[in-house]
């Protein structure tokens, strides 16, 4: 490599840490809407419990009700077998009994009538535990997914700090002229101003075969090339990893 090694060397290490930030960024996003869709999601399942709460809760009144209704009809039968005592003649004993027959009917309907509604009850019971299983779950689910989008997103703040000083020595460190065409680049190629060459002569952005020229040039790190087609400068990473090695060495 070179004159041209510390300019590619450090172009290398902006993207990098260019894209750490970047990556930190779509974190914090996805985490934003995973937060949004759980919430929506978990907004559904109340919404669902509350009808089916208030259905239960109807469900209890009705049943409230018929036993109401149970216990005018036993009265009145109580009553009306009261009146046995002082049936005076056949005709009265007929209408007596037709009046009592009468009475059991309507008390054998509602008791019918309430063992359905109990048996709804229960099974709107049984439903409703079902969906706040089904409810706690999911957000006992939604919970660890935010907690491991949170934790990546802690780590990566963590270095955030340490990247933005890095990126802000980098950038000041280079040539203002390549800098300000890496910045118009990464702008117009979201965020990736370098890419690197393929073994087979090709930018591995854009898949653009290189002139055999410009692909030499460019494994030697005699100078800073641009790919023709994408505009991104190009470099060679392995090259640039060789020359750090040596130079820790």
């Amino acid at each position: 490599m070179t004159q041209s090694a510390p300019f590619l060397i450090t172009l290398v290490e902006l993207q990098r840490q260019t894209d750490a930030l970047k990556q930190l960024h779509e974190s914090q996003r996805v985490l934003s809407e995973l937060q949004a869709k759980n919430r929506e999601a978990l907004a559904f399942f109340d919404q669902m419990l509350a009808a089916k709460a208030e259905r239960i809760d109807e469900a209890q009144l009705f049943i409230s009700e018929k036993h109401q209704e149970i216990a005018e009809s036993e009265e009145v039968l109580r009553r009306s077998r009261a009146k046995m005592n002082t049936v005076q003649s056949q005709r009265e004993l007929t209408a007596l009994n037709k009046e009592l027959d009468a009475n059991r009917k309507t008390a054998s309907i509602r008791s019918e009538e309430l063992k359905k509604l109990e048996a709804g009850l229960e099974e709107a019971r049984a439903a409703y535990n079902q969906r706040k299983q089904e409810r706690d779950e999911l957000a006992d689910e939604c919970a660890k997914l935010e907690a491991e989008k949170q934790k990546e997103i802690a780590e990566q703040e963590a270095q955030g700090a340490a990247n933005t000083a890095l990126v802000e020595r980098l950038r000041q460190s280079l040539d203002k002229a390549l800098l300000a065409r890496f910045d118009r680049i990464a702008k117009a190629r979201d965020g990736q101003a370098v890419a690197n060459i393929n073994p087979h002569g090709t930018c591995s952005a854009c898949n653009i075969a290189l002139p055999p020229q410009v692909f030499n040039r460019i494994q030697a790190g005699e100078t800073v090339e641009y790919c023709s087609n994408c505009q991104r400068i190009l470099i060679s990473f392995d090259l640039v990893e060789q020359t750090k090695a040596l130079e820790n060495q």
